[in-house]
């Protein structure tokens, strides 16, 4: 709860100070200072999460060494991520063609993608593509489901699960009272969440998988941006449509709170 309410109170109040929202440009200096305070953020979380549920964790990696094959889930790691992405853009021509429209960027993603034209590389590997992951799976997953499904039957837990993991990172477009803007951002993080939540309820409730899985999409995602987004802005009359565009924004990092 704390959590959720550092990531809608921010929102709120940035919406306050500026009424614009989304056409808000940062500056580097402002993008650096939002991606410290995310690392500050997430850097304690993830030492307080380390020191409530570290035997958890360790635990968890039973789901590689259990029997001799164990370690061939490993490559359902990287598979889970390309299926992420090959929904994502199935999914994104269709709203096109429903729409007619290109789906919009989400404010949080565009939040993401300035603070990393402002910080190292290794720094965002490091919170968006490791910490970040680390925190929201174990309160969207390990909590929401691992936890309350003593109490709740765990498919009940799955939708509890899912649905604030996607919500939250529309945040944004939900205070700003845009559902248009709600459901065209939001199809990406559904997809995540629901094939995040899968991960976690199939793996035997393993923590560090459902991590790995989240932390291999994001550190993919983060990759994508440094590396290949530059290339299209170089290439003489491409527009910043089709289809790696898209698979650029299928892949968008999931981080509440950017």
């Amino acid at each position: 709860m704390p959590y959720l309410a550092i990531i809608l109170g921010a929102n709120l109040v940035t919406m306050m100070f500026f009424p614009g929202g989304d056409e808000v440009t940062l500056t580097s200096a402002e993008s650096r200072q939002e991606f410290l305070i995310n690392g500050l953020i997430f850097g304690s979380l993830t030492v307080l999460i380390l020191a409530v549920a570290g035997k958890a964790l360790w635990r968890s990696l039973v789901v590689f060494t259990h029997h001799a094959l164990a370690w061939l889930k490993l490559f359902l790691i990287p598979a889970m991520w390309l299926s992420i992405v090959v929904l994502n853009v199935m999914l994104m021509a269709l709203i096109m063609t429903v729409t007619g429209q290109e789906p919009e960027t989400s404010a949080n993603q565009a939040g993401i993608e300035a603070m990393l034209q402002a910080v190292p590389f290794w720094a965002a590997l490091l919170v968006l593509g490791l910490l970040g992951p680390l925190v929201e799976e174990y309160i969207f997953r390990h909590l929401l489901i691992g936890k309350l499904s003593r109490h709740l039957n765990i498919w009940l837990c799955a939708v509890i699960s899912v649905l604030p993991f996607a919500l939250i990172h529309v945040s944004s477009e939900i205070i700003s009272g845009d559902l248009m803007g709600v459901l065209t951002t939001v199809v990406p993080y559904l997809t995540m969440s629901i094939i995040f939540t899968l991960a976690y309820i199939f793996s035997g409730r393993s923590l560090l998988f459902v991590w790995l899985v989240h932390a291999f999409n994001n550190c993919m995602a983060v990759t994508l941006q440094y590396w290949l987004s530059p290339l299209l802005e170089d290439i003489d009359g491409l527009e910043p449509t089709g289809v790696i565009p898209a698979l650029l924004q299928a892949a968008a990092v999931p981080l509440g709170g950017a």
